[in-house]
């Protein structure tokens, strides 16, 4: 089997079947492969798709039906009289907000949003349409960067939207709205706030401690401001005395009992939207690597939090998997960039890498970082030259400080070194790699050589795709 990897805007192909004369005992689904393949291939992710919809509940025949890249049913209220909200007719409203993932999450619902707004704006009621990024606290980038995949969207539409990052001016435009049972204080952007209509849409995802990506998390912290991000990703760490450890609630795919997730579930729900549309991969099965088809895309929407809820289910459904033996090698990489731009983000792959590989194991993180950390936290943790990680010093993290904004992604991180060692390619520094505990590899040999001189090893492109199998102990 030939490994195929992305690092940056890079492509490498591995033999390493072959040249080690050992196939790989952890090997990706075959449409996980074909996924990779379009990747890089570089492919529109929907081109020549026949995907189906589904629908959270039943949808007033109004609303605006949008067929767009072989997707059906996506629909949009012509005006805020048409929403579930039941709008009186003194009262309708002239503005309509939809919500989008910022660049760092590309997926197939970039192919459907340029025709998306082109119906929206030639077929609505609305005086005002807005297109707002949810950055989170992520720094506003250059809006052609921001917007690179509404490249066809044509000039009529792209005047009628008028395009904001939440991270725009610095937070200083958001509104207090109040605070969670938990403490989190939430501040909104006042676009969001003040919208008549507002509709979330993006793509379902795992995330390592949230549980699932999309929904509520789009709301908050994607249209929050940092202290309530920090507020509510510091629920990830439990305080014992000076030190933290992981709270273990916090996992990937993992909603119940989950206080990260019910923080932001809550600070949703103060100010939801009306609508949520969610483009789901779904798997072909049957998928023949060599003749690749285009991954396929299933759209859940309806009202919050339901369709959330319906959109997680079906993308757990089929993104579990079940190996033979856990190996003693695993290679995986974060799928180039942007999801490597950093190591805050490329990590993710990491932290889902780790439950499938053996304890004492190996994992190799192929990831360009071109951009850094990606965390004051983590880049003030690698300049410490004294700050080498041992494998027991998961335990030994200081409480997050008042300023803390990334403490979790710091103890997740010494949580994974814990359990197995880890060997990083990237283009960040050799010596704070190394002060973070991990092996710096710099060059494709030296990565190649991480492998063949291991026994068992495995392959996961873009890992955080993935999470065991229910009930998957490793086999024998």
């Amino acid at each position: 089997m030939t490994v195929f990897l992305r690092r940056g805007t890079e492509t490498f192909r591995w033999d390493i079947a072959r040249s080690s004369q050992r196939p790989p005992n952890l090997a990706p689904p075959r449409w996980a492969l074909v996924e990779s393949l379009w990747d890089f291939l570089s492919l529109t992710p929907l081109e020549g798709s026949e995907a189906d919809a589904s629908s959270a509940l039943a949808v007033p025949e109004d609303w605006i039906d949008v067929t767009l890249a072989g997707l059906r049913s996506v629909r949009i209220p012509r005006s805020s009289a048409t929403t579930h909200c039941e709008v009186a007719a003194e009262s309708r409203g002239t503005s309509l907000c939809l919500v989008v993932p910022d660049h760092t999450r590309p997926g197939p619902w970039c192919s459907v949003l340029p025709e998306l707004l082109e119906r929206v704006a030639a077929e609505t009621d609305y005086d005002t349409l807005t297109l707002l990024v949810a950055t989170g606290t992520h720094p506003p980038i250059a809006s052609e960067q921001a917007l690179s995949h509404l490249d066809s969207l044509t000039e009529t539409s792209r005047l009628a939207w008028s395009v904001e990052q939440n991270s725009d001016g610095g937070f200083v435009r958001h509104r207090p709205v109040g605070e969670t049972g938990r403490g989190t204080p939430i501040s909104l952007h006042p676009t969001y706030l003040d919208a008549d209509v507002r509709i979330l849409f993006g793509e379902m995802s795992y995330h390592y401690f949230a549980g699932f990506g999309g929904g509520p998390k789009l709301v908050f912290p994607g249209l929050g401001e940092p202290e309530g991000a920090r507020r509510n990703h510091l629920l990830a760490l439990v305080a014992e005395g000076e030190k933290s450890s992981w709270q273990r609630n916090c996992r990937v795919g993992e909603l119940a009992d989950n206080p990260v997730h019910l923080d932001l579930l809550e600070a949703a729900r103060s100010h939801p939207p009306d609508w949520v549309v969610t483009a789901v991969p779904v798997p072909t099965l049957d998928a023949d690597p060599s003749v690749p088809p285009p991954p396929r895309v299933e759209i859940v929407q309806g009202t919050f939090p339901e369709s959330y809820f319906l959109a997680a289910e079906t993308f757990d459904a089929t993104h579990r998997v079940e190996f033979t033996q856990r190996p003693d090698n695993l290679i995986v990489d974060a799928g180039g960039a942007p999801r490597d731009d950093t190591f805050l983000q490329a990590h993710k792959s990491l932290q889902a890498a780790r439950n499938f590989v053996r304890s004492g194991g190996r994992i190799l993180l192929v990831a360009s970082c071109a951009d850094g950390w990606g965390s004051a936290d983590l880049a003030a943790r690698a300049s410490e030259s004294d700050a080498s990680v041992t494998e027991s010093s998961a335990s030994t993290i200081p409480s997050p400080s008042p300023s803390s904004m990334h403490r979790q992604t710091l103890v997740a991180l010494l949580d994974v070194l814990s359990h197995c060692r880890v060997g990083l390619w990237s283009e960040l520094l050799p010596a704070e790699v190394r002060s973070l505990g991990m092996i710096p590899l710099g060059s494709e040999d030296e990565a190649r050589a991480w492998v063949a001189d291991s026994g068992r090893w495995g392959w996961l492109p873009r890992a955080e795709r993935f999470r065991p199998a229910e009930g998957w102990l490793g086999g024998a």
